[in-house]
């Protein structure tokens, strides 16, 4: 892969999403990862999301971090069971003040297990 961009958006462009609720901004830290190489020294904007043996073990923000050279990693084994689609808004009316209900039509033969309080990127 091309060095330069961060190793979120690189692992996303090879069909491997991990959560990211803060898109990048490194603020929500749900897109942690060990780095076992090549990863460099942990920015200041990681610091706060970490304990000093997390860090000594190799966890990251794989949005903060950049891709300069071949890196070791490991990611969560429940991030290889997350897709990507393309939908279609079916509705998306409002149901109260800041609450939206927003319905999509999957693409054919997809579905969600999904639940209240579960995760979902959009």
């Amino acid at each position: 892969v091309p060095a330069g961009g961060k190793l979120l958006q690189t692992l996303s462009e090879s069909g491997l999403f991990l959560p990211s609720a803060c898109g990048g901004g490194g603020t929500c830290a749900q897109c942690k990862c060990i780095i076992t190489e090549g990863g460099g020294a942990m920015l200041p904007t990681e610091e706060g999301h970490f304990t000093k043996r997390d860090a000594q073990e190799g966890w990251r923000l794989s949005c903060q971090t950049a891709v300069k050279q071949d890196m070791k990693i490991e990611v969560p084994e429940e991030v290889f069971g997350v897709k990507q689609w393309e939908c279609t808004v079916e509705s998306n009316p409002n149901v109260a003040t800041f609450i939206k209900e927003l319905t999509l039509k999957l693409p054919e033969g997809e579905n969600v297990d999904f639940r209240a309080g579960g995760y979902v990127q959009l």
